[in-house]
Order: structure tokens, then sequence, then C-alpha cells
């Protein structure tokens, strides 16, 4: 089996990292309340065409940022998913992929 120790567990490192500088700055409740506008926001919006999604995000981030330099990278991936025979998810498919 391959080593994929550098890209195992990106998520969770990823996690730690956010709750250490929410943690280091006092700014838990203030970041747990930014991920689930963020997350209120993808799942509003899942529908739309990937450009018009872009939008949304590009609107959400500059209004989240408040005129603040940004300091470090962020990236958003977006793909649409279908199923077999090429038939796009439809809006009762959403529960299955919707994360609690």
């Amino acid at each position: 089996m391959a080593d994929d120790s550098k890209t195992s567990n990106v998520g969770g490192r990823y996690a730690q990292a956010l709750f250490d500088l929410a943690s280091d700055e006092n700014k838990i409740a203030v970041v747990e309340a930014d991920l689930k506008s963020l997350k209120a926001m993808l799942a509003e919006h899942w529908r739309l065409p990937l450009d018009q999604q872009q939008a949304l995000f590009e609107r959400f981030l500059s209004d989240y940022q408040h005129g603040r330099v940004q300091r470090d990278d962020i990236t958003l991936i977006g793909f649409r998913v279908r199923e077999d025979r090429g038939r796009a998810l439809q809006s009762s498919d959403r529960g299955a992929l919707a994360a609690e």
C-alpha cells in the first residue's frame, strides 16, 4: 500500500489549525458562527450554476473580510455530482448529500 501520510487526515489537520487560530485569538464562537453562515449559504445555493455560486461566494467572502487584507490562501472546490446515466441529481437527492 502506498504511503499517503502527506494527504491523510487533511481535514482533521485543517480543523485543528482553524481551532488553534481561533483559540489563540479567543474567537472560537465567532469562527463557529462564520462556518455555520458559510455552510448555510452553500446549502441554500447548491443548485445554481457554478459561476453564480462563485459570485455569491466572492460576495460572502468580501462581506466576511470587512475590508481586511487576506492573511492566508482560500480554496473552495466545486463540482457537479451526477448519477450513472448522466442524470443530474434532483432536489429530493439533496438530503443524502447534506452534512450534519
